[in-house]
């Protein structure tokens, strides 16, 4: 009925989805542990991510964390000692890219690859052991996986983002955690057009 309206609100759109722009994304998802690592049991996990992106390229600072105590009693040794525990606190803070080869106006379809670092703490925060020091496991986490963003907006997204983790948590004299874990989220998310 108003074609020249219509025009001009469909090169918003288009305006507001090209060239650079800030991205900001809220994650809900689980952690899925495997090999002699799935001791530890799936985990829920939340993060978030900053960074910016243009039409094919997206770089993002990106921390999650992982909560709920071991599904299985593991054991450490600290000390001479040997100790059973089920505490579990993790997460993954680091770096990812994502290489974008589908992007349409309301449809994002990319590959994208990570590094960081990857450790859960064994004991909570109501406890002090100093016998256990170091109190947490930890390990270089390389990564890659695949992202969908649907746009319901121009600025405003939802998306998933599938990943498999490449880590390699050592427990010395314990229980054997090696094996690699995947995850998969749920993205809510937003980007502002930077204007220059």
């Amino acid at each position: 009925m108003y074609p020249a309206f219509a025009q001009t609100l469909q090169a918003n759109e288009t305006a507001q989805r090209t060239g650079f722009r800030t991205n900001y994304a809220f994650l809900g998802g689980i952690w899925i542990p495997m090999g002699d690592l799935s001791v530890l049991g799936d985990h829920p996990s939340v993060g978030f991510q900053f960074g910016g992106r243009d039409n094919s390229n997206q770089l993002d600072f990106t921390l999650q964390i992982r909560f709920l105590n071991s599904s299985n009693t593991y054991t450490i040794q600290r000390n001479n000692g040997y100790y059973d525990l089920t505490n579990y606190f993790g997460g993954y803070v680091g770096v990812d890219y994502t290489r974008y080869f589908v992007n349409k106006l309301n449809f994002d379809l990319g590959l994208f690859g990570g590094m960081g670092y990857d450790g859960f703490d064994l004991t909570n925060s109501k406890e002090n052991y100093d016998e256990l020091k170091p109190l947490s496991i930890g390990s270089f986490n390389a990564n890659a996986g695949f992202k969908l963003n649907y746009y319901l907006t121009s600025t405003f997204y939802v998306g998933l983002q599938a990943r498999y983790n490449l880590i390699n948590y050592v427990n010395h004299g314990g229980t054997s955690m090696a094996g690699d874990a995947f995850s998969i989220d749920l993205i809510i998310g937003g980007n502002k057009k930077v204007n220059r």
